[in-house]
């Protein structure tokens, strides 16, 4: 659960290495639940990239089949004020308690294990560039795909893992689909004015 975290978030400022150190090997569910949280919250700056950049990273780990979340140095010593993510987990929490009634572990066993993760994490490292991908709106759908597979690997629950891979290729096709839009509108516009 929380627990890992809770004392940290009590902090001013918690430092991206202390948080991933605190979630240990078996953290990754809630890793990747914490840093996919946040690009949900409509706040200007580079939340998007950041967080999208940390996604990436546990994704890439996740498919190589890292025992332990690992950070490079310049990552770890980066800070995140405690409001936020205080703020965002009491946010999620209604919404958790929520989702613990349909999760049920061991459910597809097969879904679960480390080897499966692997080849599904080759799904999450797209849906990390796409919440980087400064799109309006873009980030939702990706976000959401990110936070049913958080909880599929935390209740290690492989129907949520496969709920997840479906969610996570539509968000997909409608990030593509929104960019492709974004890009026909700016050559429309360059058009209209004679560019």
């Amino acid at each position: 659960g929380w627990l890992p975290v809770a004392g940290l978030l009590r902090q001013e400022r918690v430092t991206v290495g202390e948080l991933f150190d605190r979630l240990g090997p078996e953290g990754l569910g809630l890793a990747l639940l914490l840093l996919t949280l946040p690009t949900l919250i409509p706040v200007p700056g580079p939340i998007g990239i950041t967080f999208g950049a940390l996604i990436a990273l546990v994704a890439i780990q996740v498919m190589i089949g890292a025992g332990a979340l690992w950070l490079p140095q310049v990552l770890r010593s980066r800070t995140l004020p405690s409001a936020i993510l205080r703020g965002v987990i009491a946010r999620a929490l209604p919404w958790l308690a929520r989702a613990e009634h349909w999760l049920h572990e061991r459910r597809l066993a097969s879904l679960t294990g480390r080897r499966a993760r692997a080849v599904v994490a080759l799904l999450l490292l797209p849906l990390a560039v796409a919440i980087i991908l400064p799109i309006p709106f873009g980030n939702v759908g990706p976000a959401l795909a990110l936070i049913a597979f958080s909880l599929g690997f935390m209740a290690r629950d492989g129907a949520a893992i496969l709920l997840a891979v479906i969610l996570g290729l539509a968000a997909l096709a409608w990030t593509g689909f929104l960019f492709m839009a974004g890009a026909a509108l700016l050559e429309w516009g360059a058009a209209l004015v004679g560019w």
